[in-house]
């Protein structure tokens, strides 16, 4: 008997701890590597592609999303109206990268959303989604390959310097915070990047 219940300890006890690791994997974008990862996405609702290097010298904004994210829908015009307050500022592109889906054919919400088996799908769901605001949308392929580089956060949002720097990375895509960070970043590159900056 106790044989047993040290066996079954020992399996609840890694069960326990494969949970707990595929919980930060899933919220915390747990073995990312904290640095800007170089993507080529198509544009969901019109021709090209965007590619991070090319724009290199831009202050880059980006979070994921997908049609079955509530949290995402739900940021999709809080970043419209974030790109609109700096639609003059030449310097700072905004967009969105449609990644994996948070809820797949939910049977309550999400029912007509099941996992994409093709690119042409997910294509699909990528410009049902940029309809919900008007920022660029870029698709992410089926590998999943950027959002995974990114720490596969569904509602993760980055910000990435002039220089090419990942500055800024959220596991929740807050619009509040990135206008924050995008304020600051703005103000210490019109100061001269001075090492001593402090944010006012």
């Amino acid at each position: 008997m106790r044989k047993q219940v040290g066996i079954w300890r020992m399996n609840f006890d890694k069960l326990m701890r494969q949970t707990i690791r595929e919980l930060r994997a899933y919220s915390e974008g747990y073995g990312m590597e904290p640095r800007t990862h170089d993507f080529d996405l198509p544009i969901a609702h019109q021709e090209g592609r965007y590619s991070l290097k090319e724009n290199h010298g831009k202050i880059r904004a980006f979070m994921f999303g997908s049609i079955s994210n509530p949290p995402a829908r739900m940021q999709m015009e809080r970043w419209t109206s974030l790109a609109k307050k700096y639609a003059k500022e030449t310097d700072v592109q905004i967009f969105c990268i449609y990644g994996r889906e948070l809820h797949p054919g939910d049977r309550k919400k999400f029912k007509l959303y099941p996992l994409p088996k093709s690119e042409y799908e997910k294509a699909a769901y990528a410009k049902e989604f940029a309809q919900l605001g008007t920022i660029p949308v870029l698709i992410d392929g089926l590998n999943d390959d950027t959002y995974t580089a990114y720490g596969r956060v569904p509602n993760g949002a980055c910000l990435v310097d002039q220089d090419g720097n990942l500055v800024f990375r959220a596991t929740w895509a807050d619009a509040r915070k990135m206008e924050h960070m995008i304020d600051t970043l703005l103000k210490w590159y019109k100061a001269g990047k001075p090492k001593d900056f402090e944010a006012k």
